[in-house]
Protein backbone atom coordinates (compact mmCIF):
# COMPACT_ATOMS: atom_id res chain seq x y z
CA UNK A 1 0.00 0.00 0.00
CA UNK A 2 3.20 2.31 0.63
CA UNK A 3 4.40 1.95 -2.86
CA UNK A 4 1.04 2.60 -4.20
CA UNK A 5 0.44 5.78 -2.71
CA UNK A 6 3.85 6.75 -3.40
CA UNK A 7 3.49 6.39 -6.85
CA UNK A 8 0.27 8.77 -6.99
CA UNK A 9 2.27 11.24 -5.01
CA UNK A 10 5.02 11.40 -7.22
CA UNK A 11 2.77 11.41 -10.68
CA UNK A 12 0.04 13.32 -9.13
CA UNK A 13 -2.76 10.52 -9.44
CA UNK A 14 -6.19 10.87 -7.75
CA UNK A 15 -7.31 8.05 -5.98
CA UNK A 16 -10.39 7.24 -3.63
CA UNK A 17 -10.56 5.35 -0.13
CA UNK A 18 -12.88 3.03 -0.03
CA UNK A 19 -14.36 3.83 3.61
CA UNK A 20 -15.86 0.47 4.21
CA UNK A 21 -11.46 0.13 5.25
CA UNK A 22 -11.96 1.85 8.20
CA UNK A 23 -14.90 -0.35 9.57
CA UNK A 24 -14.29 -3.20 11.55
CA UNK A 25 -17.38 -5.18 10.70
CA UNK A 26 -15.29 -7.29 8.51
CA UNK A 27 -12.50 -9.92 10.18
CA UNK A 28 -10.49 -8.91 7.44
CA UNK A 29 -9.94 -5.34 8.77
CA UNK A 30 -10.44 -6.29 11.82
CA UNK A 31 -7.02 -8.42 11.53
CA UNK A 32 -5.96 -5.13 9.56
CA UNK A 33 -7.11 -2.68 11.89
CA UNK A 34 -6.86 -4.21 15.27
CA UNK A 35 -4.92 -7.43 15.31
CA UNK A 36 -1.87 -6.67 13.42
CA UNK A 37 -1.32 -3.27 14.68
CA UNK A 38 -1.68 -5.24 18.53
CA UNK A 39 1.24 -7.71 17.13
CA UNK A 40 3.59 -4.45 16.13
CA UNK A 41 3.51 -3.38 19.51
CA UNK A 42 4.87 -6.46 20.74
CA UNK A 43 7.13 -6.86 17.45
CA UNK A 44 7.69 -4.42 15.65
CA UNK A 45 9.46 -6.84 13.01
CA UNK A 46 5.96 -8.29 12.46
CA UNK A 47 5.42 -7.22 9.22
CA UNK A 48 8.81 -8.22 7.15
CA UNK A 49 8.47 -11.67 9.58
CA UNK A 50 4.84 -12.70 8.14
CA UNK A 51 6.34 -11.77 4.68
CA UNK A 52 9.19 -13.62 4.93
CA UNK A 53 6.92 -16.79 6.58
CA UNK A 54 4.51 -16.23 3.21
CA UNK A 55 7.93 -17.10 1.04
CA UNK A 56 8.66 -20.06 3.32
CA UNK A 57 5.37 -21.61 2.88
CA UNK A 58 5.42 -21.32 -0.76
CA UNK A 59 8.69 -22.53 -1.44
CA UNK A 60 8.18 -25.77 1.30
CA UNK A 61 4.26 -26.00 -0.98
CA UNK A 62 6.74 -26.59 -4.14
CA UNK A 63 8.40 -29.55 -2.28
CA UNK A 64 5.64 -31.00 -0.70
CA UNK A 65 3.53 -30.95 -4.25
CA UNK A 66 6.93 -32.51 -5.55
CA UNK A 67 7.04 -35.48 -2.87
CA UNK A 68 3.14 -36.05 -3.09
CA UNK A 69 3.47 -36.30 -7.40
CA UNK A 70 6.32 -39.07 -6.74
CA UNK A 71 4.55 -40.81 -3.55
CA UNK A 72 1.01 -41.24 -5.98
CA UNK A 73 3.13 -41.81 -9.34
CA UNK A 74 4.77 -45.04 -6.18
CA UNK A 75 1.72 -46.21 -4.74
CA UNK A 76 -1.24 -45.87 -7.10
CA UNK A 77 -1.71 -47.58 -10.18
CA UNK A 78 -4.45 -45.28 -11.95
CA UNK A 79 -4.63 -47.54 -14.59
CA UNK A 80 -6.18 -50.73 -12.35
CA UNK A 81 -7.26 -48.05 -9.96
CA UNK A 82 -5.09 -49.95 -7.00
CA UNK A 83 -3.37 -48.29 -4.53
CA UNK A 84 -0.44 -50.85 -3.21
CA UNK A 85 -0.64 -50.28 0.59
CA UNK A 86 2.72 -51.71 1.58
CA UNK A 87 3.82 -48.99 -0.57
CA UNK A 88 1.82 -46.70 1.03
CA UNK A 89 3.16 -47.50 4.25
CA UNK A 90 6.13 -46.84 3.26
CA UNK A 91 5.84 -43.14 3.25
CA UNK A 92 5.99 -40.96 6.90
CA UNK A 93 2.28 -39.80 6.45
CA UNK A 94 -0.12 -42.68 4.76
CA UNK A 95 -2.89 -40.69 5.46
CA UNK A 96 -1.85 -37.10 3.44
CA UNK A 97 -1.28 -39.33 0.31
CA UNK A 98 -4.39 -41.27 0.62
CA UNK A 99 -6.11 -37.50 0.91
CA UNK A 100 -4.09 -36.09 -2.03
CA UNK A 101 -5.32 -39.64 -4.06
CA UNK A 102 -8.91 -39.80 -3.14
CA UNK A 103 -10.44 -36.11 -2.78
CA UNK A 104 -10.60 -35.54 -6.29
CA UNK A 105 -13.47 -39.23 -5.93
CA UNK A 106 -15.29 -36.88 -3.44
CA UNK A 107 -13.90 -38.65 -0.45
CA UNK A 108 -13.60 -36.81 2.33
CA UNK A 109 -11.09 -36.00 5.24
CA UNK A 110 -13.48 -38.01 7.69
CA UNK A 111 -13.63 -40.78 5.28
CA UNK A 112 -9.80 -40.78 4.33
CA UNK A 113 -9.11 -41.60 8.22
CA UNK A 114 -11.31 -43.93 8.21
CA UNK A 115 -9.72 -45.60 5.20
CA UNK A 116 -6.27 -45.19 6.52
CA UNK A 117 -7.12 -47.25 9.66
CA UNK A 118 -8.35 -49.83 7.86
CA UNK A 119 -5.08 -50.45 6.41
CA UNK A 120 -4.69 -52.85 8.86
CA UNK A 121 -7.63 -54.81 9.70
CA UNK A 122 -9.31 -57.52 7.57
CA UNK A 123 -9.93 -57.57 3.79
CA UNK A 124 -13.63 -56.67 2.43
CA UNK A 125 -14.37 -53.46 4.34
CA UNK A 126 -16.59 -50.44 1.78
CA UNK A 127 -16.16 -47.17 1.99
CA UNK A 128 -18.03 -44.28 -0.43
CA UNK A 129 -18.02 -41.35 -1.81
CA UNK A 130 -21.26 -40.07 -4.34
CA UNK A 131 -19.52 -41.91 -7.44
CA UNK A 132 -16.81 -44.24 -6.00
CA UNK A 133 -16.21 -46.97 -3.98
CA UNK A 134 -12.76 -48.13 -1.78
CA UNK A 135 -12.53 -52.19 -1.60
CA UNK A 136 -9.50 -53.12 1.41
CA UNK A 137 -8.31 -55.97 -0.46
CA UNK A 138 -5.36 -57.83 1.31
CA UNK A 139 -2.63 -55.80 0.29
CA UNK A 140 -4.36 -52.87 -2.03
CA UNK A 141 -7.39 -51.02 -1.80
CA UNK A 142 -9.66 -50.71 -4.82
CA UNK A 143 -11.48 -47.63 -6.27
CA UNK A 144 -13.89 -48.15 -8.62
CA UNK A 145 -16.69 -46.35 -10.06
CA UNK A 146 -20.14 -47.43 -8.30
CA UNK A 147 -21.72 -49.94 -10.44
CA UNK A 148 -24.64 -49.52 -12.19
CA UNK A 149 -25.73 -52.46 -13.09
CA UNK A 150 -28.10 -54.41 -10.99
CA UNK A 151 -27.53 -57.59 -10.24
CA UNK A 152 -30.70 -59.04 -11.65
CA UNK A 153 -29.73 -57.99 -15.56
CA UNK A 154 -30.00 -60.01 -18.29
CA UNK A 155 -28.49 -59.83 -21.63
CA UNK A 156 -29.61 -62.16 -24.34
CA UNK A 157 -27.29 -63.02 -27.62
CA UNK A 158 -29.49 -64.55 -30.18
CA UNK A 159 -27.85 -67.08 -32.70
CA UNK A 160 -27.52 -63.92 -35.24
CA UNK A 161 -26.64 -61.63 -32.74
CA UNK A 162 -23.15 -60.23 -34.07
CA UNK A 163 -22.49 -57.74 -31.51
CA UNK A 164 -23.64 -56.72 -28.15
CA UNK A 165 -22.15 -53.45 -26.46
CA UNK A 166 -23.38 -53.78 -22.69
CA UNK A 167 -22.38 -54.53 -20.23
CA UNK A 168 -19.53 -55.99 -21.86
CA UNK A 169 -18.48 -55.34 -25.91
CA UNK A 170 -18.39 -58.95 -27.33
CA UNK A 171 -17.91 -59.65 -30.76
CA UNK A 172 -19.27 -63.53 -31.86
CA UNK A 173 -18.60 -65.17 -34.75
CA UNK A 174 -19.98 -68.59 -36.16
CA UNK A 175 -17.69 -70.59 -38.51
CA UNK A 176 -17.16 -73.89 -39.75
CA UNK A 177 -14.78 -75.92 -37.82
CA UNK A 178 -11.56 -78.56 -39.12
CA UNK A 179 -9.26 -80.52 -36.76
CA UNK A 180 -6.30 -77.63 -38.26
CA UNK A 181 -8.35 -74.66 -36.94
CA UNK A 182 -6.09 -72.42 -35.18
CA UNK A 183 -7.38 -71.26 -31.11
CA UNK A 184 -6.48 -68.15 -29.61
CA UNK A 185 -5.48 -68.60 -26.20
CA UNK A 186 -6.17 -65.76 -24.52
CA UNK A 187 -8.74 -65.21 -22.17
CA UNK A 188 -10.68 -62.71 -24.21
CA UNK A 189 -11.97 -65.61 -26.07
CA UNK A 190 -14.36 -68.33 -26.32
CA UNK A 191 -14.91 -70.94 -28.48
CA UNK A 192 -18.14 -73.24 -28.09
CA UNK A 193 -19.60 -76.09 -30.27
CA UNK A 194 -22.92 -74.92 -31.41
CA UNK A 195 -24.78 -77.71 -31.45
CA UNK A 196 -24.45 -78.12 -27.78
CA UNK A 197 -25.79 -73.87 -26.91
CA UNK A 198 -29.21 -73.40 -26.64
CA UNK A 199 -29.99 -69.84 -27.89
CA UNK A 200 -30.53 -67.42 -27.12
CA UNK A 201 -27.81 -67.10 -24.86
CA UNK A 202 -27.76 -65.49 -21.28
CA UNK A 203 -25.41 -63.05 -19.88
CA UNK A 204 -26.01 -62.14 -16.07
CA UNK A 205 -24.16 -61.59 -12.93
CA UNK A 206 -23.08 -65.12 -11.12
CA UNK A 207 -25.09 -65.57 -8.07
CA UNK A 208 -24.93 -67.77 -4.71
CA UNK A 209 -25.05 -71.25 -5.60
CA UNK A 210 -23.82 -71.34 -9.10
CA UNK A 211 -21.42 -73.82 -10.63
CA UNK A 212 -19.80 -74.88 -13.61
CA UNK A 213 -17.58 -77.85 -15.03
CA UNK A 214 -14.69 -76.16 -15.95
CA UNK A 215 -11.98 -76.63 -18.91
CA UNK A 216 -9.14 -79.02 -18.03
CA UNK A 217 -10.79 -79.78 -15.03
CA UNK A 218 -13.03 -83.07 -13.22
CA UNK A 219 -16.31 -82.16 -11.89
CA UNK A 220 -18.32 -79.98 -10.80
CA UNK A 221 -17.21 -76.75 -8.95
CA UNK A 222 -18.67 -73.46 -7.10
CA UNK A 223 -18.22 -70.47 -8.68
CA UNK A 224 -17.24 -69.12 -5.19
CA UNK A 225 -14.97 -71.46 -4.64
CA UNK A 226 -13.15 -70.94 -8.05
CA UNK A 227 -13.32 -67.33 -6.93
CA UNK A 228 -11.10 -68.14 -3.50
CA UNK A 229 -8.80 -70.69 -5.17
CA UNK A 230 -8.03 -67.77 -7.96
CA UNK A 231 -7.80 -64.97 -5.54
CA UNK A 232 -10.31 -62.75 -7.06
CA UNK A 233 -10.91 -60.04 -5.08
CA UNK A 234 -14.56 -58.66 -4.29
CA UNK A 235 -14.19 -55.97 -6.86
CA UNK A 236 -13.40 -58.90 -9.43
CA UNK A 237 -16.08 -60.86 -8.24
CA UNK A 238 -18.71 -58.13 -8.30
CA UNK A 239 -18.04 -57.58 -11.74
CA UNK A 240 -18.03 -61.13 -13.46
CA UNK A 241 -20.34 -62.00 -15.67
CA UNK A 242 -21.18 -65.40 -16.62
CA UNK A 243 -22.62 -66.65 -20.24
CA UNK A 244 -25.67 -69.29 -19.65
CA UNK A 245 -26.65 -71.66 -22.04
CA UNK A 246 -30.45 -72.56 -21.37
CA UNK A 247 -29.59 -73.00 -16.93
CA UNK A 248 -25.78 -74.08 -17.76
CA UNK A 249 -23.25 -71.56 -17.51
CA UNK A 250 -20.84 -71.95 -20.21
CA UNK A 251 -18.45 -69.38 -19.83
CA UNK A 252 -16.93 -66.94 -17.18
CA UNK A 253 -16.60 -63.76 -19.25
CA UNK A 254 -12.54 -63.19 -19.69
CA UNK A 255 -12.04 -66.24 -17.02
CA UNK A 256 -12.95 -69.70 -17.73
CA UNK A 257 -15.08 -71.69 -20.15
CA UNK A 258 -17.38 -74.70 -19.16
CA UNK A 259 -16.22 -78.25 -20.39
CA UNK A 260 -19.26 -79.55 -21.53
CA UNK A 261 -19.75 -77.09 -24.63
CA UNK A 262 -16.23 -77.63 -25.81
CA UNK A 263 -15.13 -78.36 -29.53
CA UNK A 264 -14.70 -82.21 -30.20
CA UNK A 265 -14.30 -84.59 -32.81
CA UNK A 266 -17.85 -84.36 -33.64
CA UNK A 267 -18.18 -80.57 -33.56
CA UNK A 268 -18.67 -79.04 -37.35
CA UNK A 269 -19.75 -75.46 -36.08
CA UNK A 270 -18.11 -73.36 -33.63
CA UNK A 271 -19.40 -70.30 -32.00
CA UNK A 272 -16.33 -67.71 -31.33
CA UNK A 273 -16.17 -64.98 -28.61
CA UNK A 274 -14.25 -62.05 -28.10
CA UNK A 275 -14.01 -59.38 -25.54
CA UNK A 276 -13.23 -56.24 -27.69
CA UNK A 277 -11.10 -53.45 -25.04
CA UNK A 278 -8.94 -56.39 -23.31
CA UNK A 279 -5.47 -57.15 -24.19
CA UNK A 280 -4.45 -56.91 -28.53
CA UNK A 281 -4.72 -60.18 -30.26
CA UNK A 282 -3.44 -61.13 -33.86
CA UNK A 283 -5.48 -63.83 -34.17
CA UNK A 284 -7.43 -63.89 -37.30
CA UNK A 285 -10.71 -65.30 -37.70
CA UNK A 286 -10.55 -65.46 -41.69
Amino acid sequence: KKDVLEYAYENNLEYITDSSNYEDIFTRNKIRLQVIPLLESINPSLTSGLTQTMENLIEAGKIYDYAIKNAISYCFNETESEINIPLLLSYPSPETILYEILKNYGFGRDIILSITESIFHQSGKEFFSDKYRIVKDRKKLILTPINPFKNDEKYLIKSTTEKLQEPIELEIFHTGYTPDFKFSKEKNYAYFDVEKLSFPLILRKWRDGDRFMPFGMEGAKKLSDYFSDHKFSLIDKENTWVLCSGNDICWIVGERTDRRFKIDYNTTKICIMRIKGLPPDTFDFA
